[in-house]
């Protein structure tokens, strides 16, 4: 059989959008090696152990970072939270001001920094956040952010 099935997107599980700031955002993750996950109109992936989410915001859109903080307990590793840390500043740098910042306490064990970088157009973001992440794989060995 010669046929060949291209398959759309929104067809696929976890990479589905119909607007074209995310495909465009989709196809710079693809393109780079980083592996993401889109659910309805939110795309997650991973920069290390950093978690980075881009969505439609209440004014605008959004990219979110999620930094886990040390929760007390003994023989909590440093690093780990230093690596997460490094790559959420440097995404941050790179995505421009203004940056705000919200504190969980909730989960006492598990406290989280949110940092936030709003955007008022998806054209905006998109460039800001394809911008970024070509600097970003870039500067990394190998080209491919693990």
């Amino acid at each position: 059989m010669d046929e060949f099935v291209e398959l759309d997107e929104e067809g696929i599980p976890g990479h589905g959008s119909h607007h074209s700031w995310a495909k465009r955002i989709h196809s710079v993750l693809r393109e780079l090696g980083i592996p993401f996950e889109a659910e309805a109109e939110a795309t997650r992936f991973h920069l290390g152990d950093l978690v980075v989410e881009i969505t439609e915001a209440e004014k605008g859109y959004q990219v979110s970072l999620s930094i886990p903080l040390p929760g007390g307990d003994e023989g909590e590793d440093p690093d780990y939270y230093a690596s997460i840390v490094r790559w959420a500043a440097r995404l941050l740098s790179l995505l421009g001001k203004p940056v705000e910042y919200s504190l969980d306490t909730s989960l006492p064990d598990y406290p989280t920094l949110y940092a936030f970088r709003r955007y008022d157009s998806p054209e905006e973001l998109a460039e800001g956040v394809e911008r970024a992440l070509r600097k970003i794989v870039g500067e990394t060995q190998g080209g491919h952010v693990d």
